[in-house]
């Protein structure tokens, strides 16, 4: 048996967690009252110059990510989704630390981001695509890390047990973080 967490959307809601994203991209978040795109000019309260990106990305003051890429012709979705992933590993590390809980950080090959329990199989993979999985979990202890994790990202998602056909290792869980 394994379990699925989905959230609906990231909420950009903890400054530290972006400034390390932003950083960990090289970039820089600018403090700004608002933000002019093709279609008009939005209430923000930060903006970042996404690479490749004719238009700033916009943080509202409730975290709402705004931003006009022209379905791709304006700038690479592939970007968005870097800092999406950067932003999800960094306020994970936040939450495990304000619990005492420290995670070792290292990148994959593929690019995913990895926070491991130090002297422990347990990690959590922060996907490129958006997922989150968890590894090394087992029993009870599965579950109550999906929850939290759902809970990090302010619960707005779902979690399901399910019965897989194909054998999965014991404990997999599977999270999904859509993109605002």
């Amino acid at each position: 048996m394994s379990h699925t967490v989905k959230v609906d959307n990231i909420t950009i809601n903890n400054v530290n967690a972006l400034q390390r994203a932003v950083q960990n991209m090289g970039l820089q978040i600018e403090e700004s009252n608002s933000l002019s795109l093709y279609n008009g000019t939005y209430n923000v309260k930060k903006v970042i110059q996404l690479p490749g990106w004719k238009y700033k990305v916009g943080i509202t003051e409730d975290g709402e990510i705004i931003y006009d890429n022209y379905n791709g012709s304006w700038g690479d979705y592939k970007e968005l989704h870097k800092l999406l992933k950067e932003y999800s590993a960094a306020q994970i590390e936040d939450q495990f630390m304000e619990r005492g809980q420290m995670l070792m950080r290292t990148e994959a090959d593929n690019g995913d981001i990895k926070l491991q329990f130090p002297d422990s199989p347990r990690e959590i993979i922060v996907k490129e695509d958006g997922r989150i999985e968890l590894e090394g979990f087992y029993g009870v202890g599965c579950t109550e890390t999906a929850e939290e994790i759902l809970e990090i990202f302010g619960g707005q998602g779902s979690m399901e047990e399910k019965l897989d056909l194909n054998p999965v290792p014991p404990g997999e869980v599977l999270v999904e973080v859509g993109e605002s």
